[in-house]
């Protein structure tokens, strides 16, 4: 019974977390993984407001899968207003064994 608490307390918690913001809908996100230059792998790419309300500043999560099997995440602040149709760009430098990546927006000021 306690296991059982434990686990829907743990499975709660989690969702909240990785739960998008409610004005991710107000952008346009595409990103790639890709080779950086001088090794390594990195994410790159832009987001677009689509909305008319401004954002001050967005924060992105991206989620990491590594070949091994073992993933992770980071988070990349965009600290500039996004006016509508306005684009902003993101990268961030990842190891090699990175696999895939799964980027959301996480908060919207």
């Amino acid at each position: 019974m306690r296991l059982g608490i434990i686990l829907c307390i743990g499975l709660f918690t989690w969702c909240g977390c990785s739960i998008e913001d409610e004005r991710a809908r107000d952008f346009s996100l595409d990103y790639d993984l890709s080779y950086a230059l001088f090794g390594g792998k990195k994410v790159e790419g832009t987001i677009t407001n689509i909305s008319s309300n401004p954002a001050n500043t967005v924060t992105l999560k991206i989620d990491i899968d590594y070949e091994q099997g073992s993933c992770d995440y980071d988070y990349v602040t965009i600290n500039e207003t996004v006016y509508q149709n306005d684009q902003a760009d993101f990268c961030l430098n990842v190891a090699d064994s990175t696999e895939s990546v799964y980027v959301t927006i996480n908060n919207v000021e």
